[in-house]
C-alpha cells in the first residue's frame, strides 16, 4: 500500500477504499476529525445562487480556514439548479455559461491544491430533487 492509494487497510489485513464526503462546507467543523483521515471532500456549496451571488470569495477563504491541514483531495460541485446546457436560446446559454463560470472562479479561489479542475458540472435534470431539501436550508442560513 502506498500514499497514494487513498485505501485503509483494515483487522483482516484486506484493502478497502476510503470513503470520502459531498457536504456544504457549513458541515465541516462536526465532520472535521473524519475528514483529516486524507479523505477526499467535495464541497457543494457552489451549487447555490445564494453563495456565487454573494461574497463568495470571503466564503472560499473561511472554507480554506475550515480545512486548514486537510490532507485529502478537494473539489467542488458546481451550480446546476434551473441550469441548461443545451438551451437553443443564446441568451439563456449565456445564464448558464455565466453561473458555471462562477462555479469554477470559486474553486479556483479554493487554492491550487483543489481538484475543482474536475469539478463536477452536471445537466439540470432535478427530478430527484424533491428529495433534496438544501436549497431551503442555504436560504435559512
Amino acid at each position: 500500500m502506498t500514499a497514494t492509494t487513498n485505501a485503509a487497510k483494515v483487522q483482516n489485513d484486506s484493502i478497502l477504499p476510503l470513503l470520502g464526503a459531498a457536504m456544504p462546507s457549513l458541515r465541516l467543523a462536526e465532520r472535521r476529525d473524519w475528514l483529516m483521515d486524507g479523505r477526499d471532500l467535495e464541497l457543494q456549496d457552489a451549487v447555490s445562487h445564494l453563495v456565487l451571488d454573494g461574497d463568495w470569495r470571503a466564503h472560499a477563504a473561511g472554507i480554506k480556514t475550515q480545512l486548514e491541514g486537510f490532507p485529502g483531495r478537494l473539489g467542488i460541485h458546481g451550480p446546476f439548479w434551473g441550469l441548461t446546457m443545451m438551451a437553443s436560446d443564446p441568451a439563456v446559454r449565456a445564464v448558464t455559461v455565466a453561473r458555471l463560470t462562477r462555479g469554477l472562479e470559486f474553486a479556483a479561489e479554493l487554492g491550487p491544491r483543489t481538484w475543482s479542475s474536475i469539478a463536477l458540472l452536471t445537466s439540470s435534470d432535478t427530478r430527484w430533487a424533491r428529495w433534496w431539501p438544501w436549497p431551503a436550508r442555504w436560504a435559512a442560513d
